[in-house]
C-alpha cells in the first residue's frame, strides 16, 4: 500500500521547498535492479545507523529525493526516483555528521546499481542541527513561558533566539522591534505590519526579553542540556520524501492543492505570488497577484480549487480574497470589508467548493462571513473594476434608496472589489478621509460631499453613525487643508445643484471658487442632468456638471454629457479633453421596453457630437476658459484657457 502527504517548507537560508512524503511498503533488497542506488548506514568503527535521512540532488536539478536506512542500517533509492547522472549525498541524524564538509558525490548509471557506503561520526555543534521543536524541548522553564517563542518561528528559526547575545534590557528592545513585523517576514525579507512601530519595550515585551536573555548566551555558556528526538525506527523509515526547489529564495509556500491533472498549487506566505509546480520535472510557474493593498504587508495563507478548477487564494494582510482562472491566466479580487481602511483586516481561509451551488465563497478572517459573487451589487461593482473604475463619490441624494443596509452593503460590495470609495462610511470621521491614488508617480488625493439627499439630516454621518459627508464648508476646507501636503493634486467630487438650466448660477460658481483658493486643485461637480460649461480658474480646474453618463436614463429631457480625461503635470493640469457620451432619455411617449444601449455609455459621433462639442464650448466661453474642438472631442489646454 503507497500513500503520499503534500507539505511545505520555507528556510531563510536554503530558500525554499515543497515537500512530497510518500509511504511505502518494505525496501526492497540491495542486489534488486529496481534499486538505483543503495548502501549502508554505519558509525565508525560501531553498529549500523537505522534512522538516518539520506538525501540525493542531481547536478543542474531542482529535485531532491530521501530515503531513510533500516534496522540494518540499509537504505536504498528506487529506479524510477533517481535519473542517471552526478548526485551529491547528503545526511541528517542528529548529533551526527559526514566526515567531510559538504555533501559527497556518487555517479548513477542506466542498468547497474552504484553503491556507496557512508559512515559517519559525531557531530562538534549539536546546536547547529536542532529543529525548532527540540529547541523548545531544550528550553528551561514552564510552558506558558515558552509558548511566547511560538510566533518567533513564523520568521525564522529558534537557533537564533538561543544563539543571541543580548541582556534582559536589550533583548527586550529586540522583542518589541520584532513585534512590528508581519507574519510573512523572514530575515533576508522583513515586512512591516500596517499600524505599529518600534518604541519603548511594553511590559509583556520586557517579560519575554528577560525570559530570553535566560536561554541565550548572554551570560556565557549554555546552562541547560540539549535534548533531542529519536531517529525514526521500524515502519517510521518506510518512506520516500521529494523536495522541490521553488524559484525564488525568498518563497514562503504555505497551502498546496493537488488539481486533477496532479498540477500542485500553492500559495506564498511572504509574496503576492500563487504557482503550480510538475511534480515530474520539478518546474515551477509563477504568477503574480495584483497588489490590492499597496504598503500592506504581501503574502496568502489558504489556496483552494472549485469544482471548475479555479484557484481561490487567502490573500492574508492585503484583506483580499482573489479568484485565479488557469486557462485565461486573469485574476479577479474582492476586499474585505473596508479593507482599505483598517490595518487588521486579513483574510486567511476561503472555501469556494460549493460556489456552483449558490454562489458563495465562505471567508475565514478576523470575522467569519460569505462573498455573494453571482448576485448584484458585488457582481456589479467588479464590473465597475474591471471597466478600470478605482474610486467613485458615493456623496449623493440617492445613497440611502434602500436605506442604510443597502448603503451599508454598498460599502462592502465596493471593498470586495477593490473601488474605493470617498463621500460615505461607517461614522463622520470615516466618511470623511480621502483615497489616494498614485499614477506615473503622482499622487492624486480625491474627496467626496453631497449639497443634498432625499431623507434629510438623519442619513448624514455622524459620530457613531454611518452615513455620507455633507457639503458643509467648513468640512470640507479642514479636509483640504489635511490633505494638500500628502499628494500632488487635491479633487473634490461634489454632488450639488448648479440650477436646473445648461447655466452655472452665481452661488455655485463663487463656492468652487472658494474651494480652489483654498487649496483643490479640480473640483468634480456632478448631479444636474445637463452637461455645464468647464471653467479655468486661475490654473485650477471646475467641472460644474458633465450630465449622468454611466446611468440608464429613463426621462425624455436628459441630455447626453462628457468624460473628461486629464493630463496632469508634476505641477499642474495641462490639459483637458472633453469625449462626448451618449446619453439621451427615452423618446417621447416612448412605452416599450428600455433601449439597451442606454445602459452602455458609448462616445458620441459625427454631427450629434460635434452640436454638443459647440454647446460645451460656448458654455465655458461664458465662464472665461477657451475650449477647442478638435475632431469629436473637444480640448482645453489649461496654460491658455486661464490667461
Amino acid at each position: 500500500m503507497i500513500s503520499q502527504i503534500l507539505v511545505t517548507r520555507s528556510s531563510a537560508l536554503t530558500g525554499a521547498v515543497l515537500v512530497s512524503l510518500v509511504v511505502a511498503g518494505p525496501v526492497r533488497a540491495q542486489t534488486s535492479p529496481a534499486s538505483a542506488l543503495t548502501g549502508y548506514v554505519s558509525l565508525q568503527q560501531e553498529s549500523a545507523m537505522e534512522g538516518v535521512l539520506v538525501s540525493a540532488k542531481r547536478a543542474g536539478s531542482t529535485i531532491t529525493t530521501t530515503v531513510i536506512s533500516n534496522a540494518q542500517g540499509h537504505y536504498s533509492f528506487p529506479r524510477d526516483r533517481l535519473e542517471p547522472g552526478t548526485y551529491s549525498l547528503s545526511i541528517r541524524a542528529i548529533g551526527y555528521e559526514l566526515p567531510a564538509r559538504g555533501p559527497v558525490q556518487v555517479e548513477v548509471g542506466t542498468q547497474q546499481t552504484a553503491t556507496l557506503d557512508l559512515n559517519l561520526v559525531k557531530t562538534k555543534n549539536l546546536a547547529r542541527q536542532l529543529s525548532n521543536g527540540e529547541w523548545l524541548q531544550s528550553f528551561p522553564g514552564a510552558e506558558a513561558r515558552k509558548e511566547a517563542l511560538y510566533r518567533c518561528v513564523n520568521c525564522h528559526t529558534l537557533e537564533r533566539v538561543a544563539n543571541s547575545l543580548h541582556d534582559a534590557p536589550e533583548m527586550a528592545q529586540v522583542v518589541q522591534r520584532m513585534s512590528t513585523w508581519a507574519q510573512g517576514s523572514m530575515p533576508i525579507h522583513p515586512q512591516p505590519q500596517l499600524g505599529r512601530s518600534i518604541g519603548a519595550p511594553r511590559p509583556a515585551e520586557a517579560a519575554l526579553g528577560q525570559y530570553i536573555s535566560t536561554i541565550n548566551l548572554s551570560g556565557g555558556e549554555r546552562s541547560y542540556p540539549l535534548k533531542t528526538d529519536p531517529r525514526p525506527t521500524g515502519k517510521a523509515t518506510r518512506v520516500i520524501i521529494t523536495e522541490y526547489d521553488l524559484p525564488r529564495p525568498i518563497a514562503m509556500p504555505h497551502d498546496v492543492q493537488i488539481d486533477p491533472r496532479g498540477t500542485i498549487w500553492y500559495s506564498d506566505f511572504g509574496s503576492e505570488i500563487v504557482g503550480h509546480l510538475d511534480p515530474k520535472t520539478g518546474k515551477a510557474t509563477e504568477y503574480p497577484i495584483p497588489v490590492m493593498k499597496p504598503g500592506a504587508p504581501a503574502g496568502s495563507l489558504d489556496v483552494r480549487l472549485d469544482r471548475d478548477g479555479m484557484v481561490w487564494i487567502g490573500s492574508m494582510m492585503q484583506g483580499s480574497l482573489v479568484k485565479f482562472d488557469p486557462k485565461t491566466e486573469k485574476f479577479q479580487s474582492w476586499g474585505a470589508p473596508d479593507f482599505l481602511k483598517r490595518n487588521e483586516a486579513r483574510i486567511a481561509m476561503v472555501m469556494p467548493e460549493q460556489t456552483h451551488l449558490d454562489g458563495k465563497v465562505w471567508i475565514g478572517a478576523e470575522d467569519e462571513y460569505q462573498v455573494d459573487i453571482a448576485t448584484t451589487p458585488e457582481r456589479f461593482a467588479i464590473s465597475m473594476r474591471a471597466a478600470g473604475i478605482s474610486v467613485v463619490n458615493i456623496a449623493n441624494n440617492h445613497t440611502f434608496d434602500a436605506e442604510e443596509r443597502g448603503f451599508l452593503d454598498t460599502l462592502r460590495a465596493l471593498s470586495l472589489a477593490g473601488i474605493g470609495h470617498v463621500g460615505g462610511g461607517m461614522d463622520l470621521a470615516d466618511a470623511r478621509k480621502p483615497v489616494i491614488v498614485e499614477r506615473n508617480s503622482i499622487k492624486i488625493g480625491i474627496l467626496g460631499y453631497t449639497q443634498f439627499n432625499n431623507f434629510g439630516e438623519s442619513v448624514f454621518a455622524a459620530e457613531g453613525r454611518p452615513g455620507i459627508v455633507p457639503m458643509d464648508p467648513f468640512l470640507i476646507k479642514e479636509d483640504i487643508r489635511k490633505l494638500r501636503p500628502q499628494v500632488d493634486y487635491v479633487m473634490v467630487a461634489i454632488h450639488w445643484a448648479t440650477s436646473r438650466s445648461a447655466e452655472v448660477s452665481p452661488p455655485n460658481r463663487a463656492f468652487a471658487h472658494e474651494l480652489i483658493d483654498a487649496g483643490a486643485d479640480v473640483i468634480l461637480g456632478h448631479h444636474p442632468p445637463h452637461p455645464k460649461g468647464i471653467e479655468v480658474y486661475h490654473g485650477k480646474v471646475i467641472l460644474y456638471a458633465p450630465s449622468n453618463v454611466l446611468r440608464g436614463h429613463n426621462g425624455p429631457a436628459l441630455d447626453d454629457g462628457y468624460l473628461a480625461r486629464f493630463t496632469l503635470g508634476p505641477k499642474a493640469v495641462e490639459k483637458i479633453e472633453v469625449l462626448p457620451i451618449i446619453g439621451k432619455g427615452q423618446p417621447q411617449g416612448h412605452t416599450g421596453p428600455y433601449d439597451s444601449k442606454l445602459f452602455q455609455p458609448a462616445l458620441m459621433q459625427g454631427a450629434n457630437a460635434q452640436k454638443l462639442l459647440e454647446d460645451l464650448r460656448n458654455r465655458s466661453a461664458a465662464l472665461d476658459t477657451a475650449m477647442t474642438i478638435d475632431g469629436e472631442k473637444g480640448v482645453i489646454t489649461v496654460s491658455q484657457a486661464s490667461k
